[in-house]
């Protein structure tokens, strides 16, 4: 049997009206409950499939921006939709993946919006193949996919002609899993933390939950984890990822000596390392290497007391790095500020 599935849309109230009807074998329908004015409406009709609680298969569209009066009956003259066939695969073995999440956001994004963190949906198909619509113009689509054991992937679609199907095949990466917990000197939890990985190319923003825990699929190697609560508060530390097992981290913010600053060159932010030497008053040395993230800001915590040096650096082209390094002096409980502007 064939669903129709009528969207309506009251600009003026901006209110949306969702109305659904089957439709028999003649083509007709019967929609009941519509508005008394509708100044937009959008017909979309696709094949019923209950056996994957989805609908799947050929759609078709009707658009109308200016409603005239409809009364009775009216006739509709229907083309079919872009589609785009995203097929979800596993990139060691190109086996299709049959359950997953997915989002699909009408811009170009490389990573999830915070507010959209609960917006996904979850399917769950033999062949791993996602359909979706695709808009027919001035429009770009970005469809973000997630699976348990895999590192998070995104595929960006661009608008395409009514009834042209765009295949689409998303590697999906085997993971490891990164999961932490963030909490203040005082062993209590935070709630809101923000987690950075480095530079990697991470596609949602990271926040601890109610309890302080964060969970982040990553791709096998080694990564320096940051944690920050607001404009005080952060840490670092370096983590080891391997596939298909979980590494555990743990930041206490507010504990040690802090050194923090920001890294530019020409003026523009830039990616750089850190690498920090402290000698306590005792005579032995504690090191602490770091790097910048997207804002060119770093941020090493839980310092020991004394003094050292920091060495800056960064990667000018394959065969040439800038390198500066300043002593300094760190002092538990307060905060040391290193910024510096390459040329």
């Amino acid at each position: 049997m064939i669903n129709q599935l009528a969207f309506k849309n009251n600009i003026k109230t901006n209110q949306l009206y969702y109305l659904r009807a089957d439709i028999d074998s003649e083509g007709d329908f019967i929609l009941e409950g519509l508005p008394a004015e509708l100044d937009y409406f959008n017909l979309q009709i696709a094949p019923n499939n209950e056996e994957y609680g989805h609908n799947r298969g050929t759609y078709w569209r009707y658009k109308e921006d200016k409603i005239t009066p409809w009364e009775d009956t009216k006739t509709f003259v229907i083309k079919k939709s872009a589609q785009a066939h995203i097929h979800a695969l596993d990139a060691q073995t190109l086996e299709p993946i049959t359950s997953f999440d997915y989002l699909r956001i009408v811009s170009i994004k490389n990573k999830v919006p915070l507010h959209m963190q609960n917006k996904f949906l979850h399917i769950n198909y033999p062949d791993g193949l996602l359909e979706l619509l695709i808009p027919q113009r001035n429009a770009f689509t970005t469809v973000f996919l997630r699976a348990e054991g895999y590192v998070d992937a995104f595929v960006h679609l661009d608008t395409a002609v009514s009834g042209n199907i765009v295949e689409q095949e998303v590697m999906m990466k085997p993971a490891g899993m990164l999961r932490g917990n963030v909490v203040d000197k005082s062993g209590k939890v935070i709630h809101g933390a923000e987690i950075f990985i480095g530079t990697s190319n991470i596609h949602a923003d990271n926040r601890t939950d109610e309890y302080g825990d964060f969970y982040v699929p990553l791709e096998e190697g080694d990564y320096n984890i940051f944690a920050t609560y607001s404009k005080n508060a952060c840490a670092q530390q370096e983590a080891h990822i391997e596939t298909s097992r979980e590494t555990y981290v743990t930041f206490v913010l507010g504990k040690g000596a802090q050194l923090k600053g920001h890294i530019t060159k020409n003026g523009l932010n830039i990616s750089a390392k850190i690498e920090c030497t402290i000698t306590q008053p005792d005579g032995t040395t504690q090191n602490m290497n770091g790097e910048t993230n997207k804002e060119g800001n770093y941020c090493l915590e839980g310092l020991p007391d004394g003094t050292g040096t920091i060495t800056i650096s960064i990667i000018t082209s394959p065969n040439d790095i800038q390198m500066k390094t300043f002593a300094i002096q760190v002092t538990k409980g307060m905060e040391t500020v290193v910024n510096y502007g390459f040329t």
